[in-house]
């Protein structure tokens, strides 16, 4: 019956709203930036479909600024931030809290070079003694191999998978993720259209 039928469509398009909220949810969440005591890093994955990976090297910055689009950004505190490199630029698009998270890149890049100025010294120093006690020529020393990148655990059980933090400090990493405005100006839509699907097929249920 025609009924029946339509009570049939509105429940597969609920099926089919219901993932595609799911999938660009999941989009969302599995696409954040990770800043370490060596590197930024920039993860884009998709289960199945696509993982991206890029890495810069904190040595190379070489300035960050930031800038607020519009009055729902100031209100929410959200922006998009550039950093500089040797090799170009990196755009990070409507992040939480630009201004601190500016001040977070700067200050690991400060950091970074102030030991190596440390290890510089340390190292002259050393150079120096071995030349005083053995009247030797001093030898290069081989460049020493830089650590593999840490491995950052995102979640923390079922509901930090489903409901994770915009910014989350694991030891010497921080990860942020995409504010949440991004994630409803994709969804708001959808989730309007599931809700009137379900009050639909509710009534046409108890109908």
């Amino acid at each position: 019956s025609l009924p029946a039928f339509l009570g049939l469509a509105v429940l597969v398009g609920l099926v089919i709203l219901g993932g595609m909220v799911g999938y660009v949810y999941i989009d969302w969440r599995n696409d954040y930036w990770v800043v370490t005591n060596r590197r930024i890093v920039h993860v884009d994955e998709l289960i199945l479909i696509r993982k991206k990976r890029d890495e810069t090297p904190l040595p190379s910055v070489t300035q960050v600024q930031y800038e607020r689009h519009g009055i729902a950004a100031a209100i929410l505190d959200f922006g998009d931030l550039e950093v500089e490199t040797f090799t170009g630029n990196i755009g990070m698009r409507n992040m939480p809290n630009p201004m601190n998270i500016k001040g977070e890149i700067q200050e690991e890049v400060e950091k970074l070079q102030a030991r190596e100025r440390a290890a510089g010294r340390k190292g002259i120093r050393d150079d120096l003694e071995k030349r005083i006690i053995s009247n030797e020529l001093v030898e290069v020393a081989p460049p020493q191999e830089e650590e593999p990148p840490p491995r950052v655990k995102v979640s923390f059980g079922v509901f930090r998978y489903f409901f994770p933090k915009l910014v989350d400090v694991q030891g010497d990493a921080i990860i942020w993720r995409k504010h949440w405005i991004v994630l409803w100006r994709k969804e708001a839509w959808s989730t309007l259209l599931i809700l009137a699907g379900l009050l639909a097929f509710l009534n046409w249920y108890n109908g």
